[in-house]
């Protein structure tokens, strides 16, 4: 079971200047920040007695709004109906990619970091990334829900490392607002480019932004900045994104990249491999789905299944996000999954959105991409209980009510992704595929 909840810079979205500047900016309460720690440091994430930390979650779901308020006009003309699905042939599962892959180098493969709140919440992953000449080491979150990358630099405001520019000799500003938005807060700063290296593989240059200025009230913890791995055109300059970069510059055998999340620990496994698919992070073969759009890594969520009983009515458009923690799906569609789980109810203490369950039930989740069947682990599903003492806890599927947001849309976070291997493939025409995780 997740220890509390856990906020990634998932909510961070990119946006024009001026739109950026129009979000509403609440007030920043107070939320304890926790330094990135080392792997031996982080302690398991299942205890079963954990209780559930609320002020992650409701970041969590600001910054969902927030991140993803431009989704109604970027996801226009995507086709998410149900109609004609032939539950067997739709998902192709088999080897094909996977068995002339060779298997991956220590260049490309980027290990992850789950890092935690000082109440054991996972609250994202981060990969050691080298930028400037000479190199700097910093941990950036890895978010495939945004396109452009971020990282701090002569921020006063940063409670973090920072990427010092005069240090490095090919480092180059150019004219530029840079301003992302998530939640109710905000980074801002100017355009950069600079030689940006995951594990062996460099872009050079890059684009990024550098940034000067952070509210870090809304952040749980301190972080140097983001890895953006969503599509250029979702860019709010449209600048080439590291992976694609990576692509245009041929550094990579295949236009892939696979993650791998752990639940923290000692053996945590986490790690993100470039241009390669890691055999040994997964059983049995990859299942293949099919991209509905271009901008984020969006495919057909067609059910949501509750002990075989789907909940949904219709298609959602539903965005892989690595920076999210959990599910969040319309507020009709989570209304009707927690209908069909005895005991359920709204925890409205929390906001609306949230529902707890009886703890000690073990609901049987399973999520339909078009076709195929993949379970949510009652681990992820469970965010923690409402107190110590009490028999209810709190799910990790939660609604979102936002007026700027598809009325068919969902965003998929770790809560799923821990349980399945998942490749990001700009082949065949792109596709998401997931396989079975290897370990526990």
């Amino acid at each position: 079971m997740s220890a509390g909840f856990t906020l990634a810079l998932c909510a961070i979205c990119v946006l024009p200047s001026a739109f950026a500047a129009s979000l509403p900016l609440g007030p920043l309460g107070a939320i304890p920040r926790a330094h990135f720690q080392n792997r031996q440091s982080i302690r398991s994430t299942t205890d079963p007695s954990a209780v559930f930390v609320p002020e992650y979650a409701q970041r969590e779901s600001w910054g969902i709004l927030a991140k993803y308020q431009q989704s109604d006009v970027l996801l226009q003309g995507a086709n998410v109906s149900p109609s004609g699905i032939n539950n067997n042939q739709n998902g192709l599962v088999g080897p094909d990619v996977t068995s002339g892959l060779p298997a991956p180098t220590s260049e490309q493969i980027v290990p992850l970091q789950a890092i935690s709140s000082a109440s054991d919440s996972i609250l994202s992953y981060h990969a050691m990334i080298d930028i400037g000449t000479p190199a700097q080491h910093l941990g950036l979150v890895i978010d495939t829900g945004v396109a452009d990358s971020w990282v701090a630099a002569s921020c006063n405001d940063c409670e973090t490392e920072q990427f010092d520019a005069s240090a490095s000799n090919t480092y180059r500003s150019f004219p530029g607002d840079f301003r992302q938005a998530y939640g109710n807060g905000y980074v801002w700063g100017t355009w950069s480019r600079d030689n940006v290296t995951a594990s062996g593989l460099t872009a050079s240059p890059q684009s990024f932004g550098s940034v000067t200025a952070m509210d870090v009230g809304n952040v749980a913890y301190s972080v140097s900045g983001v890895l953006g791995f969503a599509f250029a055109s979702i860019s709010s300059t449209k600048k080439t994104p590291f992976f694609e970069s990576l692509i245009s510059e041929a550094s990579l055998p295949f236009p892939l990249f696979s993650v791998a999340l752990g639940r923290g620990g000692d053996t945590d496994d986490s790690e993100l491999c470039l241009g390669c698919i890691n055999n040994s992070k997964y059983n049995g073969n990859i299942t293949w789905i099919p991209l509905v759009s271009h901008t984020y890594w969006t495919i057909m969520l067609s059910g949501l299944q509750v002990g075989g009983l789907n909940t949904m009515t219709t298609g959602l458009l539903a965005a892989i996000d690595t920076a999210s923690n959990q599910i969040h799906v319309p507020m009709s569609v989570a209304k009707r999954f927690y209908a069909t789980i005895p005991g359920s109810k709204p925890a409205l203490s929390y906001g609306e959105g949230f529902w707890t369950f009886p703890c000690n039930s073990s609901p049987d989740i399973q999520f339909i991409f078009m076709g195929p069947t993949f379970s949510l682990d009652p681990r992820d599903f469970n965010l923690g209980k409402t107190s110590s003492s009490s028999a209810d806890c709190v799910g990790a599927v939660l609604g979102m009510k936002g007026r700027d947001l598809p009325d068919n849309f969902a965003v998929i976070g770790s809560a799923f992704l821990r349980s399945w291997y998942t490749v990001f493939d700009y082949s065949s025409g792109s596709r998401i595929g997931f396989g079975s995780r290897s370990t526990a």
